[in-house]
């Protein structure tokens, strides 16, 4: 146990890996402006029309979904006699100081329409309008049944091909016909992404109440999401507390599993009790030919013993959906993870592949073989879960980097809970010599 304590630290300390922080990147043509921030892709012409929106999927395999495309909506400007108002020039600012990209629309009467991007994990952006007057067209990005407006809030709901929602805050302005009218200088709020409500929550901290039943109307929460949003917020203050999705990722898996332990204590005693009684159940196998006879006298040596075979079973049933949850809460926050400060050896925990997770990949091998060894009856046993156990980390190597700290930290977790309730239950797992088929480690004799 010590010596793979030892092992794992001289790993984590003795290699060192960097991942650069992508950056926003912005191109401009005769016709059209291209801004790429981390977790999505917004797109104009030369007129102030927003062409269409793509939000990232996968920062792995950087795959980007198009969730609006634009059809006469994008915050654009009429007057009074329905013409629409088009600007004659434009400019693209950056702004390092309170990072946000800023594109600039002018008008011919001095009026300025303005597009401010945040280069931030919230998905939010401001539309101003500076000495402009007429009707402004809110955008979209669903049809009208899942459209919801009340006051100043209009709420957009896309189901598929990912859920997302659109978030618009006129101020004090009402809403009507997916449209405001203005005079003057007027700043508005909006939140273009995904369906995360803790990040529309930071975005709207006041107004958040009265989105969520929006959202409801449109049928973006139901009763699952009260069960995920629970994790999920767990999950995030953590992160508030720790400043670091890596520290609360690890924090929330012991917690969780710390919680979760009579479970396990209950799966384990079972499969124990099991153990034990394999040299009867062997003896039964062989006296009884009859599969009716043999399952008779099987059921009657677990009654005699006030053993449920399906008991470990059964509790190992009841957690899956649970980890299943939790895999969920931390994927919630993968495209989070690009903006996480440095953890350990890891500036970017959003990314995958080989250079980025061979240390965890190793690390989990190591847990899981050790595992293995400690909770298999017999040799072959402990084989066929070892090969099955160093596979699958190597498969799912292009994960995030904050998913594979969660499996690393229940994997290191487990060695020490598999330790603590062999030794409750005297029970030995086998020892490497074992495992390799040496037998046992002779004896030194003295000269």
């Amino acid at each position: 146990m010590k010596k793979l304590i030892l092992i794992i630290g001289l790993m984590v300390l003795g290699v060192f890996i960097f991942s650069q922080t992508p950056n926003y990147n912005i191109t401009s043509s005769s016709t059209e402006i291209k801004l790429q921030m981390r977790l999505y892709k917004v797109s104009f012409d030369n007129y102030g029309h927003m062409k269409d929106f793509e939000i990232l999927q996968n920062r792995s395999n950087t795959i980007f979904i198009k969730i609006y495309n634009y059809y006469n909506d994008s915050f654009d400007l009429y007057d009074e006699n329905g013409n629409e108002i088009l600007p004659t020039s434009f400019d693209i600012s950056e702004n390092h100081i309170n990072n946000f990209v800023e594109i600039k629309y002018y008008f011919k009467n001095g009026g300025i329409k303005s597009y401010k991007f945040f280069n931030g994990p919230y998905y939010n952006f401001e539309v101003s309008f500076k000495n402009l007057s007429g009707k402004i067209i809110i955008p979209t990005i669903s049809y009208p049944d899942t459209v919801a407006t009340e006051n100043e809030l209009l709420l957009s709901y896309l189901n598929k091909p990912i859920k997302s929602i659109f978030i618009f805050d006129s101020n004090k302005l009402n809403i009507e016909d997916q449209s405001i009218k203005i005079s003057g200088d007027e700043t508005f709020k909006a939140y273009m992404g995904p369906a995360k409500f803790i990040f529309i929550k930071q975005v709207f901290p006041e107004k958040y109440d009265r989105i969520k039943a929006l959202a409801k109307k449109v049928g973006a929460i139901n009763w699952l999401w009260y069960i995920n949003y629970g994790f999920v917020t767990f999950l995030w203050w953590l992160y508030k507390f720790t400043g670091n999705f890596g520290w609360a990722i690890m924090i929330f898996t012991v917690v969780i599993r710390t919680l979760l332990y009579p479970l396990y204590h209950r799966q384990t005693k079972s499969m124990i009790e099991m153990r034990k009684l394999q040299p009867e159940i062997e003896k039964i196998k062989k006296k009884y030919k009859d599969p009716q006879k043999q399952q008779q006298a099987l059921m009657t040596l677990y009654k005699e013993h006030n053993i449920n075979p399906a008991g470990g079973c059964l509790t190992a049933f009841v957690q899956l959906p649970i980890f299943w949850i939790l895999y969920g809460a931390i994927n919630y926050y993968q495209g989070t993870f690009a903006y996480n400060p440095q953890f350990l050896i890891w500036s970017d925990l959003s990314q995958g592949g080989f250079k980025q997770n061979i240390v965890l990949v190793l690390l989990s091998v190591i847990a899981y073989l050790y595992n293995a060894l400690q909770s298999a009856t017999d040799r072959k046993t402990a084989w066929n879960t070892s090969i099955m156990m160093v596979i699958f980390p190597f498969l799912f190597i292009n994960l995030p980097t904050g998913i594979f700290i969660y499996w690393v930290t229940n994997a290191v977790l487990q060695i020490f809970i598999t330790a603590y309730v062999n030794k409750k239950n005297n029970v030995k797992g086998l020892t490497i010599r074992e495992f390799l088929g040496l037998g046992p480690k002779p004896y030194k004799t003295s000269k």
